[in-house]
């Protein structure tokens, strides 16, 4: 739901706050509310995420695209392959970064304890 809002024209947003309205009268508060606050931020938000946008590093940009990418991909393999096992992927790919960084300095460790090694063995 929350992707298909940003589809809504901006000549709807008046149906949206009547629609809210008439779920208000039948009792519906939390639907009327979320409706309306939907109505009420669509235009706001288009401002608000371009001058984020432009204020942000070209780094924070590609990071922010990565991390959308891969909110897609967890997205699509949900539909795929099911809510738990899409979970499941996604802790164990998260496990598997964890693990690369926590070996990432060790790795650097042993690159310069090779080169210690090398140098010491020429003399």
């Amino acid at each position: 739901m929350k992707t298909l809002t940003t589809l809504i024209p901006d000549e709807m947003l008046v149906l949206l706050l009547a629609f809210a309205g008439i779920l208000m009268v039948l009792g519906m508060r939390k639907a009327a509310i979320s409706m309306a606050v939907l109505a009420i931020a669509s235009p706001c938000v288009g401002v608000l995420a371009s001058v984020v946008l432009d204020a942000l590093p070209l780094w924070m940009l590609v990071l922010l695209g990565l991390v959308m990418i891969l909110s897609v991909l967890r997205g699509a393999a949900s539909v795929l392959i099911g809510r738990h096992a899409s979970d499941a992927m996604t802790g164990e790919l998260a496990a598997g970064v964890v693990r690369g960084l926590l070996k990432l300095p060790l790795l650097a460790l042993r690159v310069v304890w090779r080169a210690l090694a090398a140098v010491t063995l020429r003399r």
